[in-house]
């Protein structure tokens, strides 16, 4: 298996211990491209076999259908606005047409 990693980015600059770099300031957006077993599964931070697009479709997806049986498995029967309030409440268009 081989990990490319950028070299010139903001967080692995200056770069004078590769090594270090990666492990302590390397991001997920420095990693460029990864082979495993000789095939190449992401190239130029692109990973052509998944549709990124599904992906975060069928996690919201996945979140929304979570969020409302957060209470049974918090010890304090919490909501998750509880656990976890929204920075600003949901938007509503009340503006006259």
């Amino acid at each position: 298996d081989l990990l490319i990693w950028e070299g010139q980015s903001l967080t692995m600059t200056p770069l004078r211990d590769p090594i270090k770099n990666i492990v302590y300031s390397a991001t997920g957006e420095d990693l460029n491209s990864v082979i495993i077993d000789g095939t190449t599964v992401m190239q130029d931070r692109q990973i052509p076999t998944i549709d990124i697009q599904r992906v975060t479709a069928d996690l919201q997806a996945a979140a929304e259908r979570m969020w409302p049986n957060i209470p049974t498995g918090d010890w304090a029967n919490r909501d998750i606005e509880t656990l976890a309030p929204q920075s600003f409440p949901p938007f509503a268009n009340d503006f006259p047409a």
